[in-house]
């Protein structure tokens, strides 16, 4: 079942949507559970859901605030796909910076509603798949990356440095902040600096790790614990 969240402050509009929303979702023979907020409320909760239709003008705090609270409130844990609702166009631009899955205009809603959830459900499939995306941020530029692509990622100064299947990418940000992040998505800590992905690993001992990239990576002794956590949970691999 997909969760979804639908926040707008007029109160008939929003609860109006919520119903088209659910009637798409069953024209595509998927369940769903639609829960709706007038206000930033949803902050309270937003971890709980898959999909969250944002309207960008709430009153006393703006769509675009409330997704930006909205990543702070749900590191560590799984980012819900926005899509944003507004009836103005000169918040596209704004909006398009903090990355939504989608930005749906209220006048061509009927039009637009249907394609975007049809994206919706291939996009949660994925997710499910392991195939869930995460925002690397570059001056003013914003590049997702599917986590499964990123090999490890390491420690430089005030930066980190993504190694990836397409690239490397440099975002400024602590290691240790990453850590938190990617709890509980496959990531480990080897080292001070460095951050894997278990997917990626082509091999191990006790002291390094070696991933289908051919990076070889050392095993701090304040580390030696992730031995055992690697030994115990891959397969087909050998010390």
């Amino acid at each position: 079942m997909v969760k979804v969240a639908v926040v707008d402050d007029d109160i008939k509009f929003c609860e109006a949507i919520a119903c088209k929303i659910e009637n798409t979702f069953n024209k595509f023979s998927t369940t769903c559970h639609i829960d709706c907020f007038y206000d930033e409320q949803i902050l309270n909760c937003c971890h709980k859901y898959d999909v969250i239709f944002l309207d960008i003008e709430l009153g006393k705090i703006s769509g675009i605030d409330i997704i930006r609270q909205i990543r702070e409130v749900t590191k560590g844990l799984r980012f819900p796909l926005i899509c944003f609702i507004t009836g103005m166009d000169n918040s596209v631009f704004a909006a398009l910076g903090e990355m939504p899955f989608s930005y749906i205009r209220k006048y061509n809603i009927d039009d637009l509603l249907e394609k975007n959830i049809e994206k919706l459900i291939y996009e949660i499939n994925l997710r499910s798949k392991g195939k869930e995306k995460i925002v690397i941020s570059r001056n003013n530029n914003k590049t997702l990356i599917y986590l499964d692509d990123v090999y490890c990622i390491e420690s430089a100064k005030n930066y980190v440095i993504y190694y990836t299947t397409i690239g490397e990418f440099k975002e400024r940000a602590l290691i240790s902040q990453k850590e938190i992040e990617l709890k509980d998505k496959g990531f480990m800590r080897i080292n001070s600096g460095c951050i894997i992905n278990r997917k990626h690993i082509f091999s191990f001992t006790k002291n390094e790790v070696v991933l289908n990239n051919n990076l070889t990576l050392s095993i701090s002794s304040g580390y030696k614990d992730r031995y055992n956590l690697i030994n115990e949970g891959m397969v087909n691999m050998y010390d």
